[in-house]
């Protein structure tokens, strides 16, 4: 089988990850992944809508976004699982350990 014929099954798995306090929720995603060459491939994130706060309230906001990303080439057994994590640290600090993502909100002076 040659390389270009197996480009067909790639695919991407993404679990979105937003991060409230200490609140976690989740949603699972599937993506057509692009080669991008033999060893590198293109998975789209989903896209995301910044939520604006009024006044001092930040009651409802996501202090993080991240994602756990893995790869597939017959889309039934994936990579072990990347993580992406994307926040301000100016005014928070997250870590991964393992699959779970923790953030606090750090004193901020903006």
């Amino acid at each position: 089988m040659k390389f270009s014929e197996r480009q067909d099954n790639i695919s991407g798995f993404v679990l979105q990850v937003k991060v409230n306090n200490d609140t976690e929720l989740e949603e699972a995603l599937t993506a057509v992944a692009e080669v991008q060459s033999m060893s590198e491939i293109r998975c789209p994130l989903p896209t995301s809508r910044t939520r604006r706060s009024i006044g001092d309230s930040l009651a409802g906001a996501y202090i993080a976004r991240g994602f756990h990303v893995s790869v597939s080439n017959d889309g039934v057994t994936f990579s072990e699982e990347d993580v992406l994590v994307i926040y301000d640290s100016t005014c928070v600090h997250c870590t991964v350990e393992g699959s779970t993502t923790t953030c606090a909100v750090q004193v901020c002076t903006v």
